[in-house]
C-alpha cells in the first residue's frame, strides 16, 4: 500500500506537506520469509533491563560494538545504567564485558540512557536520574576515550542539568542523542515543566558551562536525530507541540548550521500515523548521500502496519521534495512495540522489529531487508531472529501461580558496521497474582510485568 501524506495544518508556518500523491497497492506489498532463526545471546543475563541501544563501529584493524540499557524492572529497587562492549565475535557471550555507569535513581524514575560512538569508536553516554517521586533530578553525561571502556575508571561522568521539584526530563527518546561528524554531542530532551530543548556542546563536554540548551516550540523530543557526513542535522519527530508525550503526526526537518535556533530547521509534515502510544514507533537512518529513510508503525484506521518512507531530493522543502511511503507488507502488528532502521554500505535499508500475532503478545524479534525495487516499490525479505523459547531460564513467577509467560522483541535497536547487522532487544514476563475472590469464591487475578534479560543478535 502506498500512502498519501496529510496536508499541513494552516497554523504550522514553517512545515508543509511532502509532495506525494496517493497510489494503488504495489510491489511494496510483496514479501517473502526466509524461514530460519539466527542464534541470539543474552550477554548480561544476570541482570534484567529494558530500552536497549546498540551502536557499532569499524575502524582500521579495530571494531567496537556497544550497548546501553536501563537495568532493573525485575521487582527490585535497583535501576542501574548498564554499559556493555565487545570487540570481536559478539555472538559469543564470553566476549562481552559489562559495567554499571550510574543509576536512574532508587525509585527508577529516571530514563533515557543513550549512547553514541565517535569517529574513533569512543563512546559517549547520557541518562537522567531521579531519586524519588517529586524529587530533584539530574541529567548525566559521560565520555570514554580509552581502548577498554568496560572499566568505570576509564569514564569521565559529570552532571549537566538539574531538575527541581519533580520537573522531570520525561523524554529522551532512543534516537534523540547523536554526535555530529566531529564527534560533538547533540540531543533533544523534554522537560515536563517547560518543554523541549536542543542541547549541544563543541568542547570540554563533561563541563556544563560548555553546553547550550535552546528551547524549541515545534520540534519535539519524541525524535530520532542523525547527522550526515556534511554536518547537516536531520530529525524525524512526532508531537509538534511541547509537553505532549506521543503525537499522531510524523514530521521531518533538517538544519545545516546554527541549529540551536529552531527557525533554521525547515521541514515537512509527512503523515498521520496514529501509533497509539507505541514505544519508539519510528526510526530514522541516512544513506551515503545523506538522504533520509524512515521505518514507522502506522495504525491509521486500524492498519497495524509497519511502513517505510524515503526521500532523495529537497527533503525538508515544501512542494519540492520527493517523499514516498509504502507499507512493507510484513505481517500485521510488526513493529507495534518499536522499530529500528539502518542503512548498509550499499544503501540498502534494513529493519528490526518485534513480531506479534495479535497486537497483545510479543512472540518474536524479527529482521527484514529490502531485496528489490528499494527506491521505487520496495520488496522485503524477513525472518525471525529469536522467539520467546530462546530466552534462558523460566519467566519470573513471584506469586507462584504458574501463569508467567516470557515476551520478546520490545524496543529493538539496530546498527550496521562492516556489513554486519547488530540488533539489541528487550524481553519481559507477564505474571499473575491472586488479589482476591469473587462472591463465588473464584480467584481474581491481576497481571503484572517484570523485565527480563536484554538480547543481542546478528541477523
Amino acid at each position: 500500500m502506498r500512502f498519501a501524506f496529510k496536508p499541513a495544518p494552516a497554523w504550522l508556518l514553517c512545515y508543509a506537506t511532502a509532495s506525494i500523491a496517493a497510489g494503488p497497492a504495489s510491489a511494496g506489498d510483496e514479501i517473502f520469509r526466509s524461514g530460519f532463526e539466527n542464534a541470539v545471546v543474552f550477554p548480561d543475563s544476570a541482570n534484567a533491563g529494558a530500552d536497549v541501544v546498540v551502536k557499532s563501529w569499524h575502524g582500521a584493524g579495530a571494531d567496537r560494538t556497544v550497548m546501553i540499557y536501563a537495568g532493573g524492572g525485575d521487582g527490585s529497587s535497583a535501576t542501574p545504567v548498564r554499559y556493555g562492549e565487545c570487540v570481536a565475535t559478539c555472538s559469543d557471550t564470553a566476549n562481552w564485558q559489562f559495567i554499571t555507569l550510574g543509576s536512574y535513581g532508587a525509585a527508577g524514575l529516571g530514563g533515557g540512557a543513550r549512547i553514541a560512538l565517535d569517529g574513533n569508536g569512543h563512546p559517549r553516554a547520557v541518562w537522567y536520574s531521579q531519586a524519588s517521586l517529586g524529587g530533584n533530578g539530574t541529567l548525566y553525561y559521560g565520555e570514554c576515550t580509552g581502548a577498554n571502556c568496560a572499566s568505570l575508571a576509564a569514564w569521565t561522568i559529570e552532571p549537566l542539568l538539574s531538575f527541581s521539584g519533580g520537573d522531570s526530563m520525561a523524554l529522551l527518546a532512543r534516537g534523540a542523542f547523536a554526535l555530529d561528524p566531529g564527534g560533538q554531542p547533540r540531543l533533544l530532551l523534554q522537560d515536563l515543566g517547560s518543554g523541549t530543548y536542543y542541547g549541544q556542546c563543541d568542547t570540554g563536554c563533561t563541563q556544563y558551562a560548555n553546553w547550550s540548551f535552546n528551547q524549541f516550540s515545534t520540534i519535539s523530543a519524541q525524535a530520532d536525530l542523525e547527522f550526515s557526513p556534511d554536518g547537516v542535522a536531520h530529525v524525524a519527530f512526532e508531537s509538534p507541540a511541547p509537553n505532549i508525550i506521543d503525537g499522531e503526526d510524523m514530521f521531518y526537518a533538517a538544519c545545516a548550521s546554527n541549529c540551536g535556533v529552531e527557525a533554521n530547521w525547515p521541514g515537512v509534515m509527512l503523515i498521520t500515523v496514529n501509533d497509539n502510544l507505541v514505544n519508539e514507533p519510528f526510526s530514522l537512518a541516512l544513506d551515503s548521500h545523506g538522504a533520509p529513510h524512515i521505518g514507522f508503525y502506522d495504525d491509521t484506521s486500524g492498519a497495524h502496519e509497519l511502513a517505510y518512507a524515503w526521500c532523495s531530493t529537497n527533503c525538508a522543502t515544501a512542494g519540492a521534495n520527493d517523499w514516498q511511503a509504502f507499507s512493507t507488507g510484513l505481517p500485521l502488528y510488526s513493529g507495534y512495540k518499536g522499530v529500528a532502521i539502518a542503512i548498509d554500505g550499499t544503501d540498502i535499508p534494513h529493519l528490526a522489529y518485534g513480531g506479534s500475532p495479535d497486537g497483545i503478545s510479543d512472540t518474536t524479534i524479527d529482521a527484514a531487508v529490502c531485496v528489490q525495487n528499494c527506491s521505487s516499490a520496495p520488496v522485503w525479505q524477513w525472518h525471525d531472529i529469536a522467539a520467546t523459547s530462546d530466552i534462558p531460564g523460566p519467566p519470573p513467577d513471584p506469586c507462584g501461580t504458574g501463569l508467567s509467560q516470557w515476551q520478546i522483541g520490545t524496543s529493538p535497536s539496530l546498527a550496521i558496521a562492516a556489513g554486519i547487522s547488530h540488533v539489541g532487544f528487550g524481553t519481559y514476563a507477564y505474571f499473575s497474582c491472586i488479589t482476591g475472590h469473587d462472591p463465588q469464591g473464584n480467584p481474581i487475578y491481576t497481571v503484572e510485568t517484570y523485565n527480563g534479560p536484554v538480547g543481542y543478535g546478528e541477523p
